[in-house]
Order: structure tokens, then sequence, then C-alpha cells
């Protein structure tokens, strides 16, 4: 599904609204935690999962102890 939508101001930032069948699509819920990326002149946005946090904060924690065992 391809919603054209315009950068408005929210707060001190800028954003872009999501469409509700899109949010309904993608199961998400107020306060979900989503991925934002930028890749070839696209904005992806990306559902968070607990599978992927998990493998995210196993990376950080690997590149912490290597950097250490380097000091």
């Amino acid at each position: 599904m391809e919603v054209e939508r315009k950068i408005r101001k929210i707060g001190n930032s800028l954003g872009v609204h999501i469409p509700s069948k899109i949010i309904k699509q993608m199961e998400l819920e107020e306060g979900d935690a989503v991925y934002v990326s930028y890749k070839e002149d696209k904005i992806i946005i990306t559902r968070s999962t607990d599978e992927v946090t998990d493998e995210l904060k196993n990376k950080v924690i690997q590149i912490l102890d290597e950097y250490l065992e380097k000091k």
C-alpha cells in the first residue's frame, strides 16, 4: 500500500501521520516501538519485535565486551 502524506510539524519536530489502515495491517498500537531507517531514498518503518530487540542487545553487548577487552 502506498499513500501520499505531507510532512507536518509535530511539537518541535517534523513527522508524518501513518494511515489507520496501515496501523491495523501492521497490528500496531499506541506506545509500540518501531524502527525507522533510511535506504536508497526511502524511509522504512519496521515493527519492533522481541527477537529483533534481543538480537540487537546481544550485538551491543558483544561489541562492548570486545571494546573492553582491548583496553
